[in-house]
């Protein structure tokens, strides 16, 4: 089973990656990614949007 921590670590690194869907993230919010990428609130964005998309963490809660 998959942790919250694990999840939160997954987004972060996503971010760190600059993978292609933390620009989807950050549209749907009204943001670009150079002026959120460090703050909280979008790891838990992003995280949100693991739970939404992937299978391996839909177990979760969202973040």
């Amino acid at each position: 089973m998959t942790t919250r921590a694990q999840l939160v670590q997954r987004a972060r690194r996503a971010i760190e990656r600059d993978e292609a869907f933390i620009y989807d993230v950050a549209a749907e919010h009204g943001q670009i990614v150079g002026n959120v990428r460090g703050m909280r609130w979008f790891v838990k964005a992003v995280a949100n949007w693991l739970i939404d998309n992937t299978g391996r963490w839909s177990n979760l809660e969202y973040v």
